[in-house]
């Protein structure tokens, strides 16, 4: 098997690699913090003009026609610099919409995306509901269109958003469609997450929406929107692992006890090695998630599951070894491992934990099998 990264890919992540560098430095970062500033406004710009934000689109709605595994590379990048940015959901969404370019609301939100010219996120998280396809918003349709009544959690750069992509139940089953934020039955309330990007807390009173799709159809394309996330996510999760692990290899490399690196004590390097071999595992099945995705594999799901599962125990063992060989050093907010370790905890649990996603894995297993022996 040949795990060499293509020439393309390569570009595309020395390209986003100078870009997010140059926008996230330490100090930048800092200066965001002490302002109260959520993302950084410049940086999502020049993803805009170095066309970064349509990486891994079809080029019938203007993007870059390269495969999932580009998107990844950027995906690990901004995780290697903790950079803030709506890349994430919007890349998803126009990616999940793209077969929906025919329909004028569709047509109109994919330009405006891949122009850079607005933000789309989605809507499809609730507080005590771990079912992403059985929410407890009602979306009904009357005499004046679909109308919607409900909350949502955790919106990723809400605030910024000129439309929300939102699930929803209805009397066909799952409901997926688009809502305007610029109208009176939507209600905003700002949250914020572990590692500091901006979300919020969404209320739907009776805020008109426009359907793209219901049953079946709507099922398909949430859970494929969810892979997506998933998978990159995944992608995002092995940059700041990674991160974590060279600054813990320089600082123990540099700091001497008894004369001596500490590095070169077996503990320390025995330590370090296993975080290693633990990214090393995530980066495997990364690979094999977004894999899937792009190739619209009927396993996806579980590629994705597998992949989030490992994540979490990744991210938190990684997290927890690079703070303990720093020793008090870890929780300096001049030094950059605690943002890494904010980043690291977010990660673990934003769209399900391990325990979350071994549930998942579990069921679809237990489906398989009772399939298997009654045949069907």
């Amino acid at each position: 098997m040949d795990f060499s990264i293509p020439d393309t890919h390569h570009d595309v992540q020395t390209l986003c690699n100078r870009v997010v560098k140059d926008f996230s430095t330490q100090e930048r970062l800092r200066e965001m913090d002490s302002q109260s500033q959520a993302w950084d406004h410049a940086l999502w710009q020049q993803f805009v003009d170095s066309g970064l934000h349509v990486i891994s689109l079809p080029e019938s709605i203007g993007g870059s026609a390269l495969d999932l595994h580009a998107a990844a590379a950027v995906a690990q990048s901004i995780g290697e610099h903790t950079a803030h940015t709506p890349w994430l959901y919007c890349i998803a969404i126009a990616h999940g919409l793209s077969s929906f370019e025919q329909q004028d609301a569709v047509s109109d939100l994919l330009n405006a995306l891949t122009q850079g010219r607005v933000i789309c996120t989605p809507a499809m998280i609730e507080l005590g509901n771990d079912v992403l396809e059985a929410p407890a918003t009602r979306a009904e349709h009357n005499d004046n269109g679909w109308q919607l009544n409900g909350n949502k959690d955790c919106v990723p750069y809400a605030a910024d958003a000129e439309q929300l992509l939102v699930t929803a139940s209805c009397e066909h089953g799952l409901w997926l469609g688009l809502v305007r934020k610029d109208q009176a039955g939507v209600v905003e309330e700002d949250q914020l997450a572990t590692h500091g990007e901006p979300q919020s807390h969404i209320t739907f009173h009776n805020a008109h929406a426009a359907c793209l799709a219901y049953g079946e159809d709507a099922t398909h394309l949430v859970q494929q929107i969810n892979n997506l996330l998933l998978a990159l996510q995944c992608a995002t999760a092995i940059g700041v692992a990674k991160a974590m692990l060279d600054l813990a290899a320089q600082y123990t490399g540099q700091r001497k006890q008894f004369g001596v690196a500490i590095a070169t004590f077996q503990a320390v390097a025995h330590r370090l090695a296993d975080c290693y071999i633990a990214i090393e595992r995530l980066e495997i099945l990364t690979l094999k998630a977004v894999d899937d995705v792009d190739q619209k594999h009927p396993g996806a799901m579980l590629s994705c599951a597998m992949a989030k599962a490992l994540c979490g125990d990744v991210l938190h063992d990684v997290s927890q070894a690079t703070q303990h060989v720093h020793g008090g050093m870890g929780i300096d907010r001049d030094y950059p491992l605690f943002r890494y370790c904010q980043w690291a905890k977010h990660l673990e649990l934003h769209l399900g934990g391990t325990q979350h996603h071994l549930c998942r894995l579990a069921d679809a297993l237990e489906k398989q099998t009772l399939s298997d022996c009654t045949g069907s």
